[in-house]
Parts: C-alpha cells; sequence; structure tokens
C-alpha cells in the first residue's frame, strides 16, 4: 500500500501558546500541533491527515533568566486597543492592562502522513495548503513564513526507512535537517514507575533535574558537578486530555450542538532527537489514540525503541 507524506518546512511562528499545562511552559503541547493538521484537512478538500511530525530548528521562549538565581520570569506584552465590553463605558477603546503570558517563537517543519490523496487532486491539495497557511494559526500563533511544501509518495517500507540509499525519506531527512524530532520518552516515565520515584509529577521532576556534586575547592569557595538523571534534551509536555466529568450541559457553552465535558490536561515526557538517529520517519510520528476505559484523549508517538545509540 502506498504512502503519503507532506512535508511543510520551516514554519516560522511568532507568539505561540507556551504554556502546554498547568505545571509546564516553555513549547506547545501536542495537541496543537496535531490539531493543526485537523484544521487542514477541515479547509482542504482531499486532505486527510493521520499523523503528524514535529521537528524544531529554532525556538525562543519569550522570558528572561535570572542569572544569580536561575528562575525565569514571562515577559509581558501589550495588548492593542479594543472597545470596552464593560456597561460602565460603552464602546470606549480600552486596552487590557500588561499581560504575563508565555509565549514562543518557533521555526517548525511539519511532516503530515496522508491517507489516499487520488491522483488527479494532488496538486490542488498542494496549492491549497500555501493558500491555507497564512489564514491559519499555530499554537495560537500567527505564521510569518514557511518554504514550498513538499509530497511524497512511497510505494515500498524501504521508501519510509532512511537507513535505505534510495529510500525517498532520505530526501525527508534532507529537508528538514538540521533539526530535533520531538519523540514520546514514557519508556523512561514506567521505569521510574517501577522503581517507586512518587507520582507521575514526582517522575518527572526526577527525570529533568541535576544532582549537584560538591567538588574539591578552596576554603573559601567550593566548586559544584552537576549530573543529570538521564541524558538527552528531556522536557515535559501536555499531549491529551482526561475527561473528568462526562458529558454535561452548561450554561454559556460554546455550542449545544456538541457534547460539553471538563478535562485535565496530561503531561509526559519528551525528547528532542536529531532525526538521523532513528530508523524510519514512523519513529517520529504521532498519532490520536482515544481510550474508553481511562476516558482520556491522547497523542501518542509510534515505537522509537530502534532509534541509533
Amino acid at each position: 500500500m502506498d504512502r503519503q507524506f507532506i512535508v511543510i518546512p520551516h514554519i516560522r511562528v511568532t507568539g505561540a501558546n507556551a504554556l502546554n499545562s498547568l505545571y509546564s511552559a516553555g513549547f506547545p503541547a501536542m495537541t496543537a500541533f496535531l490539531g493543526f493538521g485537523h484544521t487542514l484537512e477541515r479547509n482542504i478538500h482531499g486532505l486527510q491527515v493521520t499523523g503528524v511530525g514535529v521537528v524544531v530548528h529554532q525556538s525562543e521562549f519569550q522570558a528572561v533568566r535570572d542569572g544569580y538565581s536561575r528562575t525565569w520570569a514571562l515577559k509581558a506584552k501589550k495588548f492593542p486597543l479594543v472597545k470596552a465590553r464593560s456597561q460602565s463605558y460603552p464602546g470606549e477603546a480600552v486596552s487590557d492592562s500588561f499581560q504575563v503570558r508565555a509565549y514562543v517563537d518557533l521555526d517548525v517543519s511539519l511532516i503530515f502522513e496522508c491517507s489516499d490523496i487520488p491522483t488527479d487532486a494532488r496538486d490542488s491539495v498542494m496549492k491549497s495548503i500555501e493558500e491555507n497557511l497564512y489564514r491559519t494559526r499555530l499554537a495560537g500563533g500567527d505564521i510569518t513564513s514557511f518554504r514550498k511544501p513538499k509530497a511524497f509518495f512511497c510505494s515500498s517500507d524501504d521508501d519510509v526507512c532512511w537507513q535505505e540509499q534510495n529510500a525517498l525519506c532520505r530526501k525527508m531527512m534532507r529537508s528538514i535537517m538540521p533539526g530535533f524530532a520531538l519523540v514520546e520518552r514514557r519508556d523512561i516515565m514506567d521505569s521510574l514507575a517501577k522503581d517507586g520515584k512518587g507520582d507521575a509529577l514526582d517522575r518527572i521532576m526526577y527525570a529533568t533535574s541535576a544532582d549537584a556534586i560538591p567538588e574539591q575547592g578552596s576554603k573559601e569557595k567550593t566548586a559544584y558537578r552537576f549530573e543529570r538523571h538521564f541524558k538527552g534534551w528531556l522536557l515535559p509536555l501536555a499531549v491529551g486530555f482526561h475527561d473528568l466529568s462526562g458529558s454535561v450541559t452548561v450554561k454559556g457553552q460554546r455550542s449545544y450542538d456538541a457534547e460539553h465535558h471538563f478535562a485535565e490536561p496530561l503531561l509526559t515526557l519528551c525528547e528532542f532527537r536529531m532525526p538521523h538517529r532513528f530508523e524510519s520517519v514512523d519513529n517520529i510520528l504521532w498519532h490520536y489514540k482515544y481510550d474508553a476505559g481511562q476516558h482520556s484523549y491522547l497523542c501518542v508517538n509510534s515505537d522509537f525503541h530502534t532509534e541509533k545509540e
């Protein structure tokens, strides 16, 4: 069976939402990228996205760091004037005070795995993608530029394996390099759970922290060496939602035609890795998964344990 991929290289986004959960900030949640693919397929006839791969080239978190206390402070942003909603000042042009929110500027490449696109519709689909990108937000941010989208149609399993010299995916890899692919590291969470490292939040804190080991120094000053518990560029990331209430109806909900649910974000560990360290494009693709038993709606990464060390 043929497999079809669409690569949009170097999408530059300004003002993307960096607050991906109640506990973590710095990079958008994975649901934002799969939701971006879902938005495109709703706007483009003939496009159906089944998987999304994210490769990050540059990420600039809108925050400043205090070098002494090792803490971060979010940059404040002033929003433009809008008409007042208050009944005391109807129609007056006002603005909120400075808003302290978590934003990040991104340069990312997205790989969309698509279901069968008819041969006679491929050109129109690619043209529609370019037309829709500037009108679509990514993680709440504005898309300022991107490179021309490319389509790859793979006819065999060798084509999706980067280790094959003649594979089409080698061309895909060259179009998104250099960069870091975002993959899931739930295996670390599972290993820490077996070791009894507290709850999920404790395990995330342990995996992303480091121990300060004192080294021999002078009497006036002691030098410290920092050792990470796990190697790699790890980060906590929201990858879905857990249903807390079931289907309910509340006053003022956005739509009464769709079910309304109260939910909380689900976090796990993820890692940035160079794409050439994986065997196949399948190792970096994310897909939707609904678990009715656990009442969870997740973005899951394919099995990537065949990576090269």
